[in-house]
């Protein structure tokens, strides 16, 4: 039997785990020397660690195959819709935004170099 005392004392506090121990990758990847790899080799380094990234390694090969086909449609749907949209709509924002800043600067001007007498006559305008 052990002593009552030793099984109350309080536990060790355990040890933080820096980033580094924590990263959920083999050590080894850290020294890896990508000039010594082929091309067909980075691909596939590359594309275990998009399966581990993405828990996808513990899927079957058909449900991964599925799951990879509706990643890369969302992608190529949303750059295809980017090209499309975002250059009228960027062009139309920055028409809006380059009259509303020279507007700001006309009503800046105007309250800076007017020339009406003292500032209780001034009329500052709806600003």
């Amino acid at each position: 039997m052990t002593n009552p005392s030793e099984r109350l004392r309080p536990l060790s506090e355990p040890k933080l785990s820096t980033y580094r121990d924590s990263y959920p990758v083999p050590a080894q990847w850290a020294n890896i020397n990508w000039k010594r790899m082929s091309w067909k080799e980075q691909i596939s380094f590359w594309y275990l660690k998009y399966l581990i990234a993405t828990s996808t390694f513990m899927l079957e090969p058909w449900e991964r195959r599925v799951f990879d086909a509706f990643l890369l449609g969302f992608i190529f749907m949303t750059t295809y819709a980017c090209y499309l949209y975002l250059p009228a709509y960027g062009s139309r924002f920055f028409a809006h935004f380059y009259a509303f800043i020279s507007d700001v600067c006309y009503r800046l001007s105007q309250l800076m170099f007017s020339t009406s007498g003292s500032s209780e006559e001034r009329s500052y305008g709806t600003f």
